[in-house]
């Protein structure tokens, strides 16, 4: 799977994380710049492993080597558009066994993007693929079907 490139400058809206004890964080507005292109071929190019815990059950899975990239091939340099979205799983990206990125995902009705975390907060929006928003269908069909 190869990486999506391209030059768009959008930027996202406004951002911020909330919490209650019944609901997931949810990203609303505040503006917030995407991940560049240079910098997502250069976290594809060190991505060896990732791991993405779910939120949904709390399940998890393990992505090695190539997996893990066409996991990062999915997020677009494109700034997120302006949407309210539920984080439904977290991607922590590994290079030799030392964590280099922290990534929320976010999909529901009519958005889907990535927000980069550092020190735990967003730093970076970024749209999400076609790929991606079906993978993450997919696993969270799977993960729906499957028993407790």
């Amino acid at each position: 799977m190869g990486l999506v490139l391209g030059t768009c400058q959008n930027r996202a809206t406004e951002q911020s994380i909330s919490t209650t004890p019944t609901e997931q964080p949810v990203v609303t507005s505040q503006e917030f710049p995407g991940m560049s292109q240079e910098q997502l071929v250069d976290l594809f190019q060190r991505t060896d492993e990732m791991d993405i815990l779910f939120l949904e059950k709390s399940f998890s899975m393990n992505a090695p080597g190539n997996m893990a990239k066409s996991q990062i091939g999915y997020i677009s340099p494109v700034a997120a558009p302006k949407t309210q979205c539920t984080e439904i799983c977290y991607l922590f990206v590994k290079s030799q066994g030392e964590q280099i990125a922290h990534i929320g995902a976010y999909l529901g009705d009519g958005c889907s993007y990535y927000v980069f975390y550092e020190n735990s907060k967003p730093v970076y929006v970024n749209g999400m693929t076609k790929g991606g928003i079906d993978f993450f269908n997919n696993v969270l069909a799977q993960v729906k079907t499957s028993p407790q």
